[in-house]
C-alpha cells in the first residue's frame, strides 16, 4: 500500500501537538509548572498569615493569583511549546524535508521517499498510529514519524492505512 500526500509545515505542527498531547514528559512538565506557583503562593500566603493574621487582602491577592495561575497556564504553556515547535521548524533547513511525500506499508516495514532521501523502518519502530479527522499520524521511535493528511490521500485509503498499520504494529511488539 502507498500513500502520496505533500508534507507541509501545518502538518508538521499538527504533528507536534498530537506528539506533545501524548507525550508523558510534556504532561508531567506542563503539571509541574501548573502547580508551582501556587504552592509558592500558598506558602507566602501561610507565612503572612504567621506573621500579621488573618487579612482579606492578602487573602484574596495570594489565593487569587494561585487559582487564576492553575486554570490560565497550561493553555499559555501549550501556546509557548506551539510558538517554540514553529520557530524550529522556520529556522534552519527544516524546509527541506517539507513537499512531496511517497509512504509504502509493506510486510517488512515503512518505506518513504520524500525531498531529502529515501528511509526505510521496520514495523518495530513504529510507536503508535493515529487516525483524527484531518491526519493519519505514524508516530517512529521518539519525535519523528509521518502526519499524512487525508485530504491528500483520502478518506478510505487513510482507514486502510491505519488499520494495516496497527495490525503490523501490533504483531511485532
Amino acid at each position: 500500500m502507498t500513500l502520496h500526500f505533500q508534507m507541509r509545515r501545518e502538518d508538521v505542527l499538527a504533528f507536534s501537538r498530537e506528539y506533545h498531547a501524548a507525550s508523558p514528559t510534556y504532561q508531567r512538565t506542563r503539571t509541574r509548572v501548573r502547580f508551582m506557583l501556587p504552592v509558592v503562593m500558598l506558602c507566602l500566603w501561610l507565612f503572612t498569615l504567621a506573621t500579621s493574621g488573618f487579612a482579606w487582602t492578602g487573602t484574596i491577592i495570594f489565593l487569587g493569583v494561585a487559582v487564576l495561575w492553575f486554570f490560565l497556564y497550561p493553555a499559555r504553556f501549550d501556546r509557548r511549546v506551539q510558538r517554540y515547535a514553529e520557530k524550529t521548524i522556520d529556522e534552519g533547513s527544516y524546509s527541506k524535508s517539507l513537499g512531496p511525500c511517497e509512504l509504502t506499508l509493506s510486510e517488512s516495514g515503512l518505506h518513504s521517499k520524500s525531498n531529502t532521501g529515501e528511509s526505510t523502518f521496520y514495523w518495530s519502530s513504529v510507536d503508535r498510529v493515529l487516525l483524527t479527522d484531518s491526519y493519519l499520524f505514524i508516530f517512529l521511535t521518539g519525535p519523528i514519524g509521518y502526519p499524512i493528511p487525508i485530504a491528500d490521500v483520502g478518506q478510505d485509503a487513510a482507514k486502510a492505512a491505519c488499520d494495516y498499520a496497527l495490525s503490523h504494529r501490533t504483531a511485532t511488539t
